[in-house]
């Protein structure tokens, strides 16, 4: 048994190079989370960029928007009237569809008449 510190301390002692090389595991850690967060708001700030104010707030409240939308319009619309609705351009609008996609809160299916996605609710 060892005394360490004023408490007893059962187990090997760590040697001091591997407490340094935990310490720099952590401030790696660190790096790399404090980087993907200021890529991540760049990221944001860069899709925002040349909107007008009424566009900004469309996109901050996108979700719920689009899936009012569906709502009044018989749960199914085109990628392109969703854009159109709302004011935005169809390459934002696409980015943004294709993440609540990806959450499963729509679904898209490619529709070869309209060249073009049919969004709906995703089917039960």
């Amino acid at each position: 048994m060892f005394r360490r510190g004023g408490y007893f301390f059962n187990g090997p002692v760590l040697p001091a190079w591997s407490l340094v090389l935990i310490g720099a595991i952590g401030v790696t850690l660190l790096f790399v989370a404090v980087a993907l967060v200021l890529r991540r708001r760049r990221v944001q700030a860069s899709q925002l960029r040349g909107l007008s104010e009424a566009q900004r707030y469309t996109l901050e409240e996108f979700e719920s928007q689009v899936l009012a939308l569906l709502s009044q319009h018989g749960g199914q619309l085109s990628q392109l009237q969703i854009a159109s609705a709302l004011g935005l351009p169809a390459e934002r609008v696409a980015e943004r569809l294709h993440k609540m996609e990806t959450e499963g809160q729509i679904e898209r299916r490619w529709s070869a008449e309209e060249y073009t996605y049919s969004v709906r609710r995703p089917s039960d």
